[in-house]
């Protein structure tokens, strides 16, 4: 089976910087901006880390982080798309010009250009898909087949895989072959069909002989999910068993391998279903501090916000009832911001605790 995943960046890797001031850098962006100074911008640029400049962005306006984007090369580019977030990105690719985007695209993982053509429709992604090379092109148009929010739409082509019939020395050889492959912790092994055999740790192929069939060495109790399996059970087998990669396997009488799903994408998915559930449960919007103005802000809080006045109005008609007692007994008015805030702990407290077993999978919705 061949691996079709791009060449890593070009260019040289930035210094990180622990916990960079991106607030600083981004108004050192803008200054740039301003002042119409390229060179001053590419200064300034080739001394961040992308991580830190995807982090500024959150900074800038849509038009200041496509003028930045611009600023950037290739490889750089390439970098900064594999950091934004998921809004900045969609903006980044929808005003870029198919022809700009193609460069960026050839350098990143097959998975990671699916992610940043997701937002394009069909017509101009078939556009770009056409200015990059073949065996990307192929390899993302296979990505793309498969929703997003699915493990197969999460899925790396970047895997070592040999077939059963390879000795030591032979899957050794092809391991240097592919080192740049996502999932170097496993070679995977495939019958002469690309059937899925089962798994070989590193560490055991070292230990084995050059003469030794690879069948001896592999393990065949290996997880595997279909490529239509949604994206949080994934992550909570990956959780669940402990794993740092997850083969995709089709779900015909083939069981052919189709990618493996790493423990970083894992992370990212963790990360959003948890920002998406607390935004939630709390009548918002993970994106809202990002890229939402103040209206559209206060059109999706309004609702909730209602409903909790029209909840506190209630609240007030019963202590209105009550009114002949609380003037009889004015000691009993000096409980009432007890049981309020008493009240609203505990359905802090109750909101948190949910919030977390959803997130862990502990708690289903139906029940």
């Amino acid at each position: 089976m061949t691996d079709q995943t791009p060449p890593a960046f070009a260019g040289r890797r930035k210094l990180l910087t622990v916990q960079p001031d991106v607030q600083r850098l981004a108004e050192r962006l803008r200054a740039q901006l301003v002042a119409h100074d390229p060179s001053g911008m590419r200064a300034v640029i080739e001394d961040q880390h992308p991580a830190d400049l995807a982090d500024a962005m959150l900074f800038l306006s849509d038009q200041e982080d496509l003028a930045v984007f611009h600023a950037l090369d290739a490889g750089e580019a390439a970098e900064v798309l594999d950091e934004v977030d998921a809004t900045t990105e969609a903006s980044l690719v929808l005003a870029t010009p198919p022809d700009r985007l193609a460069a960026p695209l050839n350098l990143l993982p097959a998975d990671e250009g699916a992610d940043v053509l997701g937002p394009l429709p069909p017509d101009e992604t078939a556009h770009v898909l056409t200015l990059l090379e073949p065996a990307t092109a192929s390899a993302i148009q296979t990505l793309l087949a498969y929703p997003p929010d699915t493990a197969g739409g999460m899925m790396s082509l970047g895997f070592v895989a040999v077939t059963d019939t390879a000795t030591q020395a032979q899957t050794l050889e092809r391991f240097r072959a592919q080192a740049d492959a996502d999932a170097s912790v496993y070679v995977y092994v495939v019958d002469t069909q690309g059937g899925f055999q089962g798994a070989v740790t590193l560490r055991g192929l070292l230990a084995a002989e050059p003469a030794t069939p690879v069948r001896q060495l592999l393990d065949a109790d290996i997880v595997s999910v279909p490529p239509e399996t949604d994206r949080e059970q994934v992550a909570s087998i990956v959780a669940r068993y402990d794993l740092l990669a997850l083969p995709v396997v089709a779900s015909d009488a083939s069981r052919r391998l189709l990618g493996v799903i790493t423990a970083d994408d894992v992370i990212d998915v963790l990360q959003a279903e948890h920002a998406n559930v607390v935004a939630r449960m709390a009548g918002s919007d993970a994106a809202e501090l990002e890229k939402k103005s103040p209206s559209q802000v206060a059109r999706l809080r309004l609702p909730w916000i209602m409903a909790t006045m029209f909840i506190e109005l209630l609240a007030g008609v019963v202590i209105h009832i009550f009114d002949a007692t609380l003037t009889s007994v004015i000691l009993l008015a000096s409980f009432m911001p007890i049981i309020s805030a008493i009240s609203g702990n505990t359905g802090l407290q109750s909101a948190a605790i949910i919030i977390r077993g959803l997130s862990a999978g502990l708690v289903q919705l139906s029940r």
